[in-house]
């Protein structure tokens, strides 16, 4: 029980001076019939304020359903005149003048932190190259190789895949197993994921829900492509249906910038490096963060030998947020500028 407050001390008194004066007419009893439904007044009275009050001071989950406990504790006090009125009284007084063991603090369940590898740490970037070296030098011991192999697959499959897709060929049995059961794990993630939303393709009634639809497909094969899952033929193939969603979900949102933006990745990817610039330069038009496309109009300058757009490009990336694996290029082509 939490203790009573102001209102509820002053409710106590009133029930209790109530109980006291409807004893009155139950002793006096010269008038049998009058003086019992006086009796019986005052008493359901005192029962009723009691009952009300009694209830907020019980403990949390002694408190609901309100109606429910709230009629128990009328019924309890009600059908046992005189002694039940005093004897929830004497309950509340003995609880709020017991010494309290402690300060009831259950404790709550919170979500563990997510772990993100920031790329711009060069401690953590040593560290993967580390696991990297450890994994492919055959001479280090399969038990130790495998515990770097099953540290790796927490990474993103972009960065941990070329390492594991070089185990496979690896002439220990457990390293191979292993790195091919990795790769297949996650391809097959990926290929739930486009059969969910290949579902929800077609099952779309709106526009939007098209559009939606199209776009997490167009993303999904991308990443089948990005991180590696998809090779030799299978990626052509994989490409070509990238292009095909982002084709149709222009169609609907024919200035959506990001729409854009996937569509020169996918263009530089199948070597249409012409139509990748061009498609970056309208999603820079539309609307996206010039910094987030600087990166790849430099590489597509650079395959097209124009060095001082590279220079320019550079220059401009470097006013921008710089990660680790950008740092070094931009030092690089800075240099050759001063140079």
């Amino acid at each position: 029980m939490k203790r009573p407050t102001v209102f509820a001390v002053l409710s106590f008194t009133a029930a209790a001076l109530l109980e006291i004066g409807a004893s009155y007419f139950l002793l006096d009893f010269t008038d049998s019939e009058k003086d019992l439904l006086i009796f019986l007044g005052i008493h359901t009275l005192a029962s009723v304020i009691l009952a009300t009050v009694v209830r907020p001071s019980l403990p949390v989950q002694y408190r609901e359903p309100k109606l429910v406990v709230t009629t128990l504790l009328f019924a309890i006090i009600y059908f046992i005149p005189i002694f039940g009125v005093f004897g929830i009284l004497a309950a509340v007084l003995v609880n709020v003048l017991s010494p309290k063991p402690g300060v009831d603090a259950p404790f709550a369940q919170v979500q563990a932190p997510e772990y993100v590898l920031s790329i711009r740490e060069p401690t953590q970037q040593f560290r993967i190259s580390s696991m990297r070296t450890m994994l492919l030098d055959e001479t280090i011991p399969s038990e130790v190789r495998i515990k770097s192999l099953i540290a790796l697959q927490s990474m993103p499959t972009r960065v941990a895949g070329p390492t594991i897709r070089k185990l496979l060929g690896d002439p220990a049995d457990d390293i191979r197993l292993l790195a091919y059961g990795i790769l297949d794990n996650k391809e097959k993630e990926l290929n739930a994921q486009i059969v969910r939303a290949a579902a929800d393709l077609k099952a779309a009634t709106s526009g939007e829900w098209r559009l939606q639809a199209l776009r997490q497909l167009a993303e999904l094969h991308w990443e089948m492509v990005y991180t590696g899952l998809s090779q030799g033929d299978l990626r052509d193939h994989t490409l070509a249906q990238t292009a095909g969603f982002l084709e149709t979900a222009m169609q609907i949102a024919a200035r959506d910038a990001a729409l854009w933006f996937l569509s020169g990745r996918v263009l530089h990817a199948q070597g249409k490096i012409d139509d990748a610039a061009q498609a970056f330069h309208i999603a820079v038009t539309l609307g996206m963060d010039e910094s987030r496309v600087l990166a790849y109009v430099a590489e597509i300058a650079f395959e097209q030998r124009r060095f001082d757009l590279v220079r320019d490009y550079v220059t401009r990336l470097a006013r921008s947020q710089v990660t680790a694996t950008m740092a070094p290029i931009i030092r690089f082509w800075q240099r050759s500028k001063a140079a």
